[in-house]
């Protein structure tokens, strides 16, 4: 198989991304990505909500048709008896 020189290199696996998402969470300007889940009793892990952490410290969420806004992640995780993962 023939490579063109001139093309930009393809990256596979998740190394590329795990370093860009640790380099977006030591810049505070940047909004992060966050999900809401909730472990059942041996059912798995319900999905609750998406979220996005903003510069600011609130925090909005979608999920299940709503939209939410917040004073801040841990709220949000706290009074929608969730989880909350770090993306």
């Amino acid at each position: 198989m023939h490579q063109r020189s001139d093309a930009p290199p393809v990256y596979h696996g998740r190394g590329i991304i795990t370093r860009l998402m640790a380099r977006l969470r030591r810049r505070p300007g940047v909004p992060r990505l966050f999900a809401l889940v909730r472990e059942g009793d041996g059912d798995g892990t319900e999905f609750v909500a998406w979220g996005m952490a903003l510069p600011d410290g609130r925090a909005v969420t979608f999920g299940s048709g709503d939209v939410g806004q917040w004073s801040g992640p841990a709220s949000a995780a706290r009074l929608m008896f969730a989880d909350l993962r770090w993306l």
